[in-house]
This record gives structure tokens, C-alpha cells and sequence, in this order.
């Protein structure tokens, strides 16, 4: 079972549904059947954090620590505390801070990404005007925004439930 992968279809559905209700005759009737769907799909992922679980907690710690295992090199005689050390470090500082911090810091490695190509490919200078600045920081924002908003769906997508016992 695989509940946030038709979550995730059922939102294109629902955006197919949105973009052709201007072509609609019955807009008020089709408006309606859309805000049933989107009560229904939003009423099935609420079911799902209630009666379902899944192992992707485990499975992202499984993955964070290999990343600190690689990186602090431990298969060539790394230090296997400091890396431990290091991961503790980390989780506890996001898991206090919340996910928005997380989300944050996500977003101005995303930022720091496109500014480097921006100003590689020169999109944006020093001498843009300050107008140009703020339409190329809106558009970063908007770009940033649906990167991350798209891989999070994908990745939830990928998460199998499963019933609780």
C-alpha cells in the first residue's frame, strides 16, 4: 500500500479539475465537487497518521548515519565517536529547533545553488538595478518554494503503510 502516492495523484487530479473549472458551465456545482475531493483526500491523510504506520524514520536515521559513517571515514580508521557525536549534535539541535529550521537551512543551501548559477551565467550582477534584484529574489523564492514542495510529495509518495497491529 502506498497511500501518498495516490495522495499524490489524487493533487494532480485535483489541479487538472482547478485549471479546467474556467471552461466550466456549472462553475458553482464543479467548485463544489472539488472541495469534496479535497475534503476526502485530506480526510484519507489524516486517516493515515491515526490507524498506519511506517518505517521511514528508521530508514532516514539508517541513512543519516551512514552519511556521518562516510564522512567521518570510519571503514579507513575514522573516528566512529566523533561521528556519533556529530550526529547526536545534529539531531538533537533540529529536533529542538523543529522543522522549520530544518526547512531553512534546506532552502539557503537552495538559494546559495541558484545564486551561484545566476551569477555564473549572468542572470544577475552587481550592477542590476534594485528593482531586478528584488523580481530575481521573488522568482528564487517561487522556484525554492515548488522544488521543495514537489520533492517532499515525491518522497512521501514513496512511503509504504502499513496497518497497526
Amino acid at each position: 500500500m502506498n497511500p501518498y502516492k495516490e495522495i499524490y495523484d489524487l493533487d494532480k487530479v485535483i489541479d487538472n479539475l482547478v485549471s479546467g473549472l474556467k471552461y466550466s458551465k456549472n462553475k458553482s456545482k464543479d467548485t463544489e465537487n472539488i472541495n469534496t475531493i479535497i475534503r476526502v483526500r485530506n480526510a484519507f491523510e489524516d486517516v493515515l497518521e491515526k490507524k498506519y504506520y511506517n518505517s521511514a524514520v528508521e530508514i532516514c536515521i539508517y541513512q543519516i548515519l551512514l552519511y556521518f559513517y562516510k564522512y567521518y571515514d570510519i571503514a579507513n580508521g575514522g573516528d566512529i565517536n566523533a561521528s556519533e557525536d556529530g550526529l547526536m549534535f545534529d539531531f538533537k539541535t533540529n529536533f529542538s529547533l523543529g522543522k522549520e529550521y530544518a526547512r531553512s537551512n534546506v532552502v539557503d543551501e537552495l538559494r546559495k545553488y541558484l545564486d551561484f548559477h545566476a551569477l555564473k551565467e549572468g542572470a544577475i550582477t552587481e550592477s542590476s538595478t534594485k528593482k531586478e534584484k528584488e523580481l530575481y529574489f521573488m522568482v528564487q523564492d517561487e522556484v525554492i518554494s515548488e522544488k521543495l514542495k514537489e520533492r517532499v510529495k515525491v518522497l512521501k509518495s514513496l512511503i509504504h503503510f502499513k496497518l497497526k497491529k
